[in-house]
């Protein structure tokens, strides 16, 4: 039976994936870098350290990661940008079958908190689990299995809402059954390889879950 919903949130409740790609853009630039900017579900540490280190460049990786997330943060507040589409309906739905909501996020605590306030859905999630609260990041499953921890539940018992490749196998690796958001402005395709399910709209993931409950049922 599933006990839990644990969503990603950057690209999978709010499309800010645009202004993480300007923002690098706009750094590797000012380091006189020329490097792919490909991203989606990746941290931000592990893509400034393979550039740090591919270019042996002399500035820490934590003041790179920081400023990157803070800039960012600070233009999403600024935009017009809302949460995507359904993501609200969908949360109050989840919430009144009784589901524990859950965030699990590759971004830091600070920069998470602040948008979640800054969008008004902070009150919908009981745990949040952060980038910088976990040794290894998506795609390993430690960031999952420490969401599953906090939400009291074993991974069988929790589903996942993710947009990327990587954030779909790190919940597929920590043992949770995993829906697939094919974001409608995603900024770079994915397989959808370690999805079980997948949804084209947020407004589709309490039916896909009561699917899920009838199969168990069925067993």
């Amino acid at each position: 039976m599933i006990k839990a919903v644990i969503f990603d949130f950057d690209g999978t409740l709010a499309d800010t994936e645009p202004f993480h790609s300007a923002k690098r853009a706009e750094m590797l630039d000012e380091l006189g870098v020329t490097a792919d900017n490909d991203f989606v579900g990746i941290s931000l540490r592990t893509f400034w350290g393979g550039i740090v280190k591919s270019y042996n460049l002399n500035i820490g990786v934590e003041e790179l990661a920081k400023r990157n997330l803070f800039e960012v943060a600070r233009e999403v507040m600024a935009s017009s940008v809302q949460p995507a589409d359904g993501a609200i309906e969908t949360l109050v739905k989840l919430t009144k079958k009784g589901f524990v909501l859950a965030l699990a996020s590759s971004s830091d605590r600070d920069y998470v908190e602040a948008l979640l306030k800054h969008f008004g859905l902070d009150k919908y999630f009981k745990h949040t689990v952060c980038g910088d609260e976990v040794e290894n990041l998506k795609p390993a499953p430690d960031i999952y299995l420490k969401a599953c921890a906090l939400c009291g539940v074993s991974p069988c018992e929790a589903v996942s809402i993710e947009d990327s490749d990587a954030g779909m196998r790190s919940a597929k690796s920590a043992g949770l059954t995993s829906i697939g958001y094919r974001a409608e402005n995603a900024s770079v395709e994915q397989s959808f390889a370690f999805s079980d399910y997948t949804a084209a709209s947020l407004r589709e993931i309490p039916g896909i879950i009561d699917s899920i409950q009838s199969k168990g049922e069925d067993k």
